[in-house]
């Protein structure tokens, strides 16, 4: 069990939040988003409500994480230590989830659960952002700041020579591979144009070899997990 008492170690009293338009309000949640929109901070936002003893937080995405030994063992550690929150991050469903008064889980693929209330959270608005944004002062910079480089909270406060590299490196952690990533760059590369996937498939297809399916297959996956929308 020592991946599950090393998480039941884990304490988010310490964490800052800066308050966000959307709470979890329900005691079995499921909360999607593209990657680093604010997930997880919107579930430490949810534990500072509970004692350090009362939760186990578990994060898949952790490599110190046995999934196979978590699933073993999760539902008598948590009669043992009479845990009444439960959260799995990155969780993607591979074993039954054991009996807890609250359940918070964070997918990056909306899932329907029954019981359980599905919350879809977006990188920042403009109202979010200023909140998060303590180096302007001026709301005319943060809003040209906001435009240029995008509304995610990890950045607002980032030094502006480094903000582009690390949106650079936060694409390519939510592709698994370079498929997907070559399909995501094109995507945003032409953001602004009004071009069919038919015109940026062939696009890709002149610079490397990739199947319409996959292509089509990668869209769909990237629109559903809000990393993207179509208009």
């Amino acid at each position: 069990m020592r991946s599950l008492e090393a998480c039941y170690e884990i304490n988010f009293s310490k964490v800052n939040f800066i308050e966000r338009k959307v709470k979890i309000t329900n005691p079995k949640t499921i909360v999607t988003g593209a990657s680093k929109t604010g997930k997880s901070y919107l579930i430490y936002d949810f534990l500072s409500t509970f004692k350090p003893k009362e939760y186990l937080y578990i994060d898949f995405s952790d490599l110190r994480n046995d999934t196979i030994e978590v699933s073993k063992n999760l539902e008598r550690f948590i009669r043992m230590n009479e845990i009444s929150v439960l959260v799995l991050e990155n969780f993607d469903f591979s074993f039954e989830l054991p009996p807890c008064e609250n359940i918070i889980i964070s997918t990056k693929t909306p899932i329907n659960l029954k019981g359980y209330k599905n919350i879809i959270i977006s990188a920042l608005d403009f109202e979010e952002y200023l909140l998060h944004d303590n180096r302007h002062q001026n709301i005319t910079q943060s809003f040209n700041s906001f435009l240029k480089f995008g509304n995610l909270a990890e950045l607002i406060n980032y030094e502006e020579h480094k903000k582009i590299h690390r949106l650079q490196e936060i694409i390519e952690l939510q592709c698994k591979d370079e498929t997907q990533y070559e399909i995501f760059k094109i995507l945003i590369e032409n953001i602004d144009e009004k071009k069919s996937l038919f015109q940026l498939f062939n696009n890709l297809k002149n610079k490397m070899k990739i199947s319409k399916d996959k292509f089509y297959e990668t869209c769909t996956i990237l629109e559903n997990t809000k990393s993207i929308f179509f208009l």
